[in-house]
């Protein structure tokens, strides 16, 4: 899959420098999960946080991509089509990536 469009280097230097973090947090959650894997609800408790992190993993370049958007490039928005896309089990990032 390709990006729509690239980013500003500005955003594009920001982002990355939010994904260092977050894979920092994702490796140590795994290793505190082979920590504790007899201990059902901390796992379960890094499962969700880890979860999240994967979330906002694939939340941040989407919105860095509707942040760059110029003004030129704004067309009307359906939010109905949003919602529903989203509320099929299809990710923000993915609708933004299809548009």
């Amino acid at each position: 899959m390709t990006r729509a469009r690239e980013l500003p280097e500005d955003l594009d230097r920001i982002l990355h420098d939010l994904r260092g973090p977050l894979n920092a947090i994702a490796m140590h959650l795994e290793v505190v999960k082979r920590a504790i894997p007899h201990d059902l609800p901390a796992k379960q408790s890094v499962d969700t946080v880890q979860q999240e992190v994967e979330r906002l993993a694939v939340m941040l370049p989407a919105a860095f991509q509707v942040v760059a958007l110029e003004a030129d490039e704004l067309r009307p928005l359906d939010v109905r089509a949003v919602v529903a896309f989203v509320a099929a089990g299809d990710s923000l990032a993915c609708w933004v990536r299809a548009r």
